[in-house]
């Protein structure tokens, strides 16, 4: 008997769980999160390459100079 209530309540769980399912809502809220997290990567990246291009820039400048800059 306590394997047929088991069963049951555990068929019952499921329903309930998947009735609450908000397809619309869970579309929104993951392409937001994916725009969200998206945004902060291209960020990252414009950050990365300022920097990159600052580097190659005095680079480029110490090399027209002839300067021996050792903290290259």
């Amino acid at each position: 008997m306590s394997r047929y209530v088991f069963r049951v309540t555990d068929v019952v769980c499921v329903r309930v769980i998947a009735q609450r399912v908000y397809v619309k809502s869970e579309i929104i809220m993951g392409m937001g999160l994916g725009l969200l997290a998206g945004a902060a990567w291209k960020y990252n990246h414009w950050q990365h390459r300022s920097k990159q291009q600052e580097f190659y820039a005095a680079l480029e400048k110490s090399k027209k100079t002839g300067s021996k800059d050792p903290s290259f």
